[in-house]
């Protein structure tokens, strides 16, 4: 019998020695952690909408964020600039362009000033 830790032919099988290793593939992020933003760098009082169940409520590039709203006699969505953070005035100007609730909203990648939005009513 051999006491090697390599396939031979001297005998039975030989075990496997045991790495320290892990089996799985570790990740180089596991010790890193977000930290939590500034109340200054926060959008708040943004009403989200409760019709949007299987697609994105919301919508950001690199200058605007835009969000699905609740609004009464059809759908409508804000578009906020990224440089304006802080709490939402309840009267912020809405696009309202749709008779049916806004399913979902768009930015176009090549131009950063045009947002797409679909609706209910097919329009």
């Amino acid at each position: 019998m051999c006491d090697c830790y390599h396939d031979c032919t001297d005998g039975p099988a030989h075990p496997v020695p045991m790495s320290w290793r892990p089996t799985y593939r570790s990740s180089k992020f596991r010790n890193v952690y977000g930290k939590v933003a500034n109340r200054e760098h926060c959008f708040d009082g943004i009403p989200i909408t409760k019709n949007v169940h299987d697609n994105h409520f919301c919508a950001v590039n690199s200058k605007f964020l835009g969000v699905v709203t609740e609004s009464a006699g059809g759908g409508s969505f804000i578009v906020i600039p990224l440089s304006q953070a802080g709490r939402l005035d309840s009267h912020y100007p809405k696009v309202c362009g749709h008779q049916g609730n806004v399913l979902d909203i768009k930015w176009n990648p090549f131009f950063e000033n045009i947002i797409a939005s679909c609706s209910e009513d097919t329009s």
